[in-house]
């Protein structure tokens, strides 16, 4: 409970407490910074990435950022334009990308460009063996993004739609072999081939004999892909 008794301080720097119920032990050295939220502008947290020494959070909210470094660093601050549901945030090709309710983002000088209106950029991953192209799933299925360039650079754009799988795709990775995974959020998994342009799927086949197929997600641990059902890694 919140009432403290005694103290004592270990040789590891920790702190150890006597409280009316129970020990509690503070690790005064932990590298972890805690930002309380008590006015509930955050809102809940989905993404959150460092990206030019600044903290940008993706949130129920929208995108906020504060400086990582030097003073000011608990004021957050809302990027106009990214209000509601943000699902990924990072960074690709040195630059920062926003998956959205309403679509696709780059956010570039703290500012936002919509780059595709294909709702729900839940998930967005790299295209092994083609640098300039990115993989994401939305809502409605498979899109492809493109760097392009435009006048004295080049940016992340919407190219085109992957054709022969339209359902949810809320999570995505390629294996070691190149081939992908897909989750649905609540009806599977399954294993895709693209196509060499990347504009169609080729083959697909569902996963079965998995113990549920309600929030299968995808991780990486050991260089292997992993997936997730029912509690069980796979």
């Amino acid at each position: 409970n919140n009432t403290v008794l005694s103290m004592h301080a270990d040789h590891a720097g920790n702190l150890w407490l006597g409280l009316d119920k129970g020990i509690d032990r503070v690790e005064m050295a932990a590298p972890i910074r805690w930002h309380t939220d008590l006015t509930g502008q955050l809102g809940s947290v989905y993404s959150a990435v460092l990206f030019e020494k600044n903290l940008f959070v993706g949130t129920n909210q929208g995108v906020f950022l504060r400086p990582f470094f030097g003073e000011n660093t608990d004021n957050f601050k809302l990027i106009p334009g990214t209000q509601g549901q943000v699902w990924q945030l990072q960074s690709f090709g040195g630059q920062l990308i926003c998956g959205h309710n309403d679509g696709t983002f780059l956010i570039k000088n703290k500012t936002v460009t919509r780059i595709s209106p294909i709702t729900g950029g839940w998930a967005t991953v790299e295209i092994s063996g083609a640098p300039d192209k990115l993989l994401q799933g939305t809502y409605g299925g498979l899109v492809v993004f493109e760097k392009k360039s435009r006048g004295l650079g080049s940016n992340w754009a919407f190219s085109h739609r992957v054709e022969g799988f339209d359902k949810p795709v809320k999570e995505l990775a390629f294996d070691g072999a190149g081939n992908l995974w897909i989750c649905h959020p609540n009806a599977g998994l399954w294993a895709v081939k693209l196509g060499a342009d990347f504009k169609k799927i080729t083959e697909i086949r569902p996963i079965s004999g998995l113990p549920t197929d309600f929030k299968v997600s995808l991780s990486r641990a050991g260089g292997q892909l992993l997936a997730r059902a029912g509690g069980h890694f796979f």
